[in-house]
């Protein structure tokens, strides 16, 4: 009896995240760039992004500006997306974010704070 009230919260819980929308408030505490065996600093911003059940975009005029990625993992403590060579990753109040091309990798990482619904 506790297994299937505990599995149907647990259904009931994901299935309320995936209907809404959930808001980010980040900050960028490291920005890192290596590019030709030289690793430089990039700029530090803030930045918001939003969440429903299917995908993850950005609210910012900072590096992410109108990106739009799409959800591999939805839970209460966990969002990954990705956008093509991009992977965004929120777990637990942190948030890390990296990019591979041939040319150069990005990494970034930081802390976010969930935004009040209104």
């Amino acid at each position: 009896m506790r297994l299937s009230l505990i599995l149907s919260f647990l259904i009931y819980s994901n299935q309320a995240l995936a209907d809404s929308i959930a808001s980010y408030r980040c900050k960028m505490n490291q920005h890192v760039i290596l590019m030709n065996d030289k690793v430089t600093e990039g700029r530090l911003s803030l930045f918001e992004f939003h969440v429903d059940g299917q995908k993850l975009w950005f609210d910012s005029p900072a590096y992410f500006v109108d990106s739009e990625f799409s959800l591999e993992a939805l839970s209460q403590n966990l969002i990954k997306a990705r956008d093509g060579d991009k992977t965004f990753i929120y777990q637990l109040g942190r948030f890390h974010f990296s990019f591979i091309s041939h040319s150069h990798t990005t990494s970034m990482s930081g802390e976010c704070k969930p935004v009040a619904s209104m």
